[in-house]
């Protein structure tokens, strides 16, 4: 089963899947699949919302037109959904809205079998790797528009103590020094922000105490 998230509140690509999305939908299509819209509630037109779901399928669930509509027919790069979900859910993931009933689908569909890892393992990532997605996130969410998405987050040091408590500086590579400053904000202040944030987003992900350190960079240094 794949499950696709979509951001609803970014201008620039809500209109769309993207088509690497697409491709790896149509490789995957005897998979069942469905949508879900994310951040439902920082959108404050509900008609969006319905138009958006028309354009993500192509007007379509299940390969068959909605009821009372007809599918648009679209192919190849034309695409701008996907016709084969079979479900579409609207959640926010701020509040908890829509998440039950994604959890009870999920539930529903799943099919009984092995672990495929033993029960400690609680996932497949570093703790490297989970740091800094964990910022790259962060940045998502504080940061308007398309800045986001320019910026590159990297672990620069990284010491885990033997109580298991957490040492860690993250570079966030920025295009120019005029983004530096927008995400750092008036007095460093959104920056801190985003670094509370991060550090209370992971101490309850480790169940420990994490020290981090977000550092901008700027490609023009």
């Amino acid at each position: 089963m794949i499950g696709i998230i979509h951001d609803v509140t970014n201008f620039w690509t809500r209109d769309r899947l993207d088509m690497k999305i697409i491709k790896l939908l149509e490789y995957h299509k005897s998979k069942p699949s469905f949508l879900i819209f994310n951040k439902i509630d920082a959108l404050k037109s509900k008609r969006k919302l319905l138009d958006l779901a028309r354009l993500l399928t192509e007007n379509c669930l299940d390969g068959k037109p909605m009821p009372g509509t007809k599918s648009f027919n679209r192919e190849g790069s034309d695409m701008k959904g996907w016709p084969y979900f079979q479900d579409i859910f609207m959640v926010s993931a701020l509040t908890g809205d829509g998440l039950e009933d994604v959890r009870n689908y999920l539930i529903s569909k799943a099919q009984p079998g092995e672990w495929l890892f033993p029960e400690q393992v609680w996932t497949d990532q570093s703790t490297e790797t989970i740091i800094t997605n964990t910022v790259k996130a962060k940045l998502l969410d504080f940061i308007p528009q398309e800045i986001p998405y320019n910026l590159k987050p990297c672990m620069e040091y990284f010491n885990v103590d033997e109580t298991g408590e957490v040492t860690c500086v993250v570079l966030v590579q920025c295009p120019t020094d005029r983004i530096v400053k927008l995400v750092a904000g008036a007095s460093d202040g959104k920056i801190k922000q985003i670094t509370e944030s991060v550090q209370k987003d992971l101490q309850e992900t480790f169940h420990n105490f994490v020290k981090i350190k977000i550092v901008l960079t700027s490609q023009e240094q």
